[in-house]
């Protein structure tokens, strides 16, 4: 059977595991959402901050860059979110690309066309 699949390239039949796909596609947008929500508590408490506290971290609003000696929480943050969102890219892209001509975006999320 292996062979006769070998000896070209159209007559390949392998199992796609599609539900097995889509759980870790699941798994990986929850942990997205996850990381996201941190970032927005984050940024929530950074606008709290200010001259009167003991620490004003309010430039974490305005640029995603790390200050020398500032606290690093937002900038590891980020570094988790790109990890997050280049595996899910990965496992994602091709599929979509796949699905592309059947698929619309709606509000930031991808649904599928009506007939």
């Amino acid at each position: 059977m292996a062979a006769f699949q070998n000896s070209c390239d159209n007559s390949a039949i392998v199992r796609r595991f599609g539900t097995a796909h889509f759980r870790i596609l699941l798994h990986l947008q929850a942990e997205v959402a996850d990381i996201e929500e941190q970032l927005d508590r984050l940024d929530e408490s950074d606008g709290k901050t200010g001259p009167g506290s003991e620490t004003d971290l309010r430039y974490r609003l305005r640029y995603n860059v790390l200050k020398v000696g500032g606290d690093p929480a937002q900038q590891e943050l980020l570094e988790r979110l790109k990890k997050k969102l280049s595996e899910y890219g990965k496992s994602w892209g091709p599929r979509l690309e796949a699905m592309a001509p059947m698929l619309c975006l709606v509000e930031n999320n991808i649904v599928l066309k009506g007939p």
